[in-house]
């Protein structure tokens, strides 16, 4: 069976696996597959971080500001149990949006008002 790497439920469920390994498990043989899982994954986290970031400071609505906080709370964690492995991996971890994500950035950074539906 192949997995979807792209898929948010299958990312969450190999991230908890992996963050209930204990460290020397991060030692192990790892496969070239592996650290493009938890390349992608960082990179991820990153770019749900700086968005929930923009959505924290420019929303008006409490509930998106809640919202961006936890999202912003749950994929912190998620890089934390990450590093870990990404260190002794030799994975560097990403330190801008990746293309697409900044385009979302952009345009989203560029409104302001309210969003009438």
């Amino acid at each position: 069976m192949k997995f979807k790497w792209n898929n948010p439920a299958t990312m969450v469920v190999c991230l908890a696996a992996l963050s209930a390994l204990p460290l020397s498990n991060a030692r192990a043989t790892v496969t070239d597959e592996d650290k493009k899982f938890l390349a992608m994954a960082a990179q991820s986290d990153f770019d749900e971080i700086k968005l929930s970031q923009l959505a924290e400071t420019k929303a008006t609505n409490p509930l998106v500001k809640s919202f961006a906080h936890e999202m912003i709370t749950d994929h912190s964690n998620l890089e934390a149990k990450m590093k870990p492995f990404a260190t002794a991996w030799g994975i560097t971890p990403p330190t801008s949006l990746d293309p697409d994500h900044q385009a979302i950035y952009d345009k989203l950074n560029s409104l302001s008002g309210l969003l009438v539906y």
